[in-house]
């Protein structure tokens, strides 16, 4: 399995390259064995296809070496539907059975609300799910732009 960590900044100035020692101790060993430098340009085409998979329309993200996420709380409605209708069918069909005693169904609902094995952010020394990033944006502005300085896989 091949996971994608974006490192963004709204100041060109803090963006720079990816250090593997930026990730924290908890990262690596129980959700990553190792971190490797990745395309940039690559990488951000495919996280917009990710996202355009997921139910968000192309015009929320723009991005020309550095992403601006408009309309930020019509983005996070769209981008949370899908996922929130998903837990929705998944807490409905969870039975006491499969609840006191399937790990895995009980895991496919936790990556429901935060996916663990999926896109990161690192911004502001901060590592954090791409969920958490997207339900982190600030609704006060209309728009935010963050700078891509890097992208590293994880294993």
């Amino acid at each position: 399995m091949r996971g994608v960590i974006f490192k963004l900044s709204q100041d060109i100035e803090e963006v720079g390259m990816f250090d593997p020692y930026d990730v924290p101790e908890y990262f690596v060993g129980s959700i990553a064995s190792h971190l490797e430098e990745a395309e940039v340009d690559d990488e951000v085409m495919d996280f917009m296809e990710y996202l355009e998979d997921e139910g968000v329309p192309p015009n929320f993200i723009d991005y020309q070496n550095k992403m601006t996420f408009k309309d930020k709380e019509g983005f996070q409605k769209v981008y949370f539907e899908s996922k929130l209708k998903k837990l929705k069918e998944s807490v409905e069909k969870l039975t006491l059975r499969d609840f006191s005693s399937s790990i895995i169904k009980a895991e496919n609902i936790t990556k429901l609300v935060t996916d663990q094995f999926d896109y990161y952010i690192y911004i502001n020394s901060e590592l954090m799910t791409l969920d958490d990033f997207i339900r982190s944006l600030d609704m006060r502005k209309e728009s935010s732009f963050y700078i891509t300085g890097s992208v590293a896989y994880y294993y």
